[in-house]
């Protein structure tokens, strides 16, 4: 149990640090994207499903 807590906490540790390859809505000025980019860059980042992804993408075009 203490071997999981210790490897969960050092994969959060490294997202915290931002060892991360996906861009984030940080890396970008949300001012100048898209509703359609925003979703994109959240189901590149997993925030959502392909499905969530498609709905938004289609109720905005």
């Amino acid at each position: 149990m203490i071997i999981i807590g210790i490897i969960l906490f050092f994969f959060w540790l490294l997202r915290k640090i931002g060892f991360n390859s996906n861009r984030s809505l940080e890396d970008d000025s949300s001012d100048n994207l898209s509703p359609v980019e925003i979703a994109r860059i959240r189901y590149e980042n997993g925030e959502i499903s392909k499905e969530e992804f498609e709905i938004i993408k289609n109720n905005l075009d």
